[in-house]
């Protein structure tokens, strides 16, 4: 997770000051019409007292304003400086709710400057994760937006923009998608077609269609959005790397990996040149972001050495930005515990997510959002530390505090569902597992339907429950399904779709199809071999579970020469004392002894016991 705080659109203070100057009849509360009570009596001198009159009252109330402007300043450079270095936010949230009570009672009489403050108000609580308070500073804002007799298309624009990250970030996408499109023909109706905010909203609502798992309208958008960037700032800007790494996470789930590889590093090379041109905490910040998403992609393509040195410069790039902590620290530790927990070295992984819970937990406070995502992850560790009854007692406090803080129906409830579901199975309570997972499918299905990894992951672990319970006509149907929505949303040799793909292979396996596995594994294998080099972990694993088939099958010369290809690859990537390469070296020793071969299977033992 990237977080869930949205950030504040720049320039809000400075939009105050400027509708300062462009109503100032808005700014002086309208001063008073004056009217003349005594036709005749004086008249000059009347005039001379009203316009003296009209002046001060002018003067008060600007003065007024002018001391919110100036409060509304400090306050929000204060904020900044809090959240750049990873503070308590209790102090942050203070300062806002007096800066909106001072709204209410000194700019009663100026109902836009109250809005546009309100606005203001409302994006920085979205900056710090305040996401129940921004989202009713910016509902306010808009409804005096709309209600004002005086507002602009623009102003409406950006504040239905901010609600709708907003309501994004409280799980509530469908809501969001129309504010989103709200805000744009708002936006395009009055600025110019690549105008900065408008291209903004374009971004944001890319990343919305990306979280329900619509990759090719996000596609759509967010290129839409870089040739907006590009033409208004030129290749080598901060806001065209943004729209490059998102880009890239899009062809990355649509299975193109050069595409999505040539994105990130594009990104990764603009963040390097603009910090060489000028060193800033935003500019390291953004190199940051770019090399945790590069690293991820390696990641996912198997290159997991490489990825992990770039995680472990992130980290200590992090730390040196925010000594004090921060809730980047706090990602770059669970980035990296979680290639630790790969690796089998689970007691330091659960040293960093500790540190990285207890960042947040400084920074947020115990019931936020963002501790919950951590103790989540912990739980999910302790689980595989063999502490089942505490992490159960976890999830279940973070479903909690989710759905009190998220509702009931954001996708990290569903998240939560998923690992509690995962954790009672391992502890034998398939019904209690079932009953997780399915609620978790549902609000999957409810938050923009099930073609996203969440909702695959789940009904895959749902068939996987059915299937250790005998349940195979359950559990076909079930990876069917899963397999079908994978297959109409990535290519074929997607990770995701190879996952459930190998799922409904083993219910097939188990039901005695051992030729419908065979043939669909032969497929795989062939769409793996077509988009990736010969010794690539996912081809070798391919090549592994189509030999393991095989080997039920009888056809044991081309089983064997697939279970040793898998083995000479993750000896040669991961040494012999890899979890990975001992599992399948177990394999092969036991494909030997079948066939009584005992020195090929002696061989294989001695590589065992070193």
């Amino acid at each position: 997770q990237a977080g869930l705080a949205g950030k504040a659109l720049p320039g809000s203070v400075y939009r105050l000051g400027k509708l300062a100057r462009r109503q100032p009849a808005l700014v002086t509360g309208m001063a008073a019409t004056f009217f003349s009570l005594c036709l005749g009596l004086g008249t000059t001198t009347w005039k001379a007292v009203e316009a003296r009159e009209r002046q001060r009252a002018a003067e008060d109330e600007s003065a007024k304003v002018r001391s919110i402007l100036e409060y509304l300043q400090r306050m929000l450079s204060s904020v900044d400086a809090e959240v750049a270095n990873g503070r308590d936010t209790a102090l942050m949230e203070a300062m806002l709710a007096d800066a909106a009570a001072r709204a209410e009672s000194d700019l009663a009489s100026a109902p836009e400057v109250r809005a546009a403050l309100r606005e203001t108000i409302g994006s920085t609580y979205l900056s710090i994760g305040g996401l129940e308070p921004a989202e009713q500073h910016l509902r306010a804002a808009v409804l005096q937006y709309e209600a004002g007799g005086t507002r602009t298309r623009r102003d409406l624009g950006r504040g239905l923009h901010l609600l709708a990250v907003a309501v994004q970030a409280r799980g509530r996408h469908d809501e969001a998608q129309g504010l989103f499109q709200r805000a744009l023909a708002e936006l395009r109706g009055t600025l110019e077609s690549d105008h900065p905010e408008v291209a903004a909203a374009v971004f944001d609502h890319a990343r919305l269609l990306q979280d329900r798992g619509e990759r090719d309208g996000a596609k759509e958008l967010a290129l839409e959005a870089l040739g907006m960037r590009e033409r208004r700032f030129g290749r080598q800007s901060r806001p065209v790397a943004n729209c490059l790494d998102l880009v890239g996470g899009l062809e990355l789930t649509g299975g193109s990996w050069a595409t999505a590889e040539r994105n990130f590093r594009e990104a990764l090379d603009i963040r390097r040149a603009l910090l060489s041109d000028g060193p800033s905490v935003a500019a390291t910040h953004d190199l940051l972001l770019s090399q945790n998403n590069l690293a991820g992609f390696l990641w996912e393509d198997g290159r997991r050495e490489e990825a992990e040195a770039l995680w472990r410069q992130a980290l200590e790039g992090e730390r040196r930005l925010h000594p004090l902590g921060h809730h980047d620290v706090a990602q770059a530790l669970s980035n990296l515990a979680n290639v630790l927990c790969e690796r089998g070295e689970l007691e330091t992984a659960e040293a960093m997510l500790r540190e990285a819970r207890e960042i947040e937990i400084t920074t947020y406070g115990e019931q936020s959002a963002q501790a919950a995502i951590l103790t989540n992850n912990l739980a999910v560790l302790l689980q595989n530390r063999g502490q089942g009854p505490l992490a159960e007692e976890m999830l279940c406090s973070t479903l909690v505090t989710l759905r009190e803080l998220l509702g009931a129906k954001h996708s990290l409830v569903a998240t939560t569902l998923r690992n509690l579901g995962d954790l009672q199975r391992s502890r034998g309570d398939l019904a209690g597992a079932e009953a997780s997972l399915v609620e978790s499918i549902e609000l999957c299905r409810e938050n923009g339907g099930l073609r996203n990894p969440e909702a695959i992951g789940t009904m895959l672990a749902l068939a996987d429950l059915y299937r250790a319970r005998g349940e195979l006509i359950g559990a076909l149907s079930v990876g069917e399904e899963a397999l079908g929505i994978a297959s109409d949303s990535y290519p074929p040799a997607h990770p995701r779709v190879l996952q459930a793909s190998w799922s409904l292979t083993e219910a097939l396996l188990e039901q005695g199809e051992v030729d419908l596995a065979i043939e669909r594994l032969r497929a795989d294998l062939e769409a793996l071999r077509g988009a990736r080099s010969a010794g690539h972990e996912q081809v070798t694993l391919a090549a592994f579970r189509l030999g393991l088939a095989l080997v039920r099958a009888g056809d044991f010369d081309e089983a064997e020469s697939l279970i040793h290809e898998r083995c000479e690859a993750l000896e040669r990537s991961y040494g012999t004392a890899d979890p990975r390469t001992r599992e399948a070296l177990q394999q092969l020793d036991l494909f030997h002894q079948r066939w009584d071969e005992h020195a090929a299977a002696e061989g294989v033992r001695s590589s065992l016991a070193r």
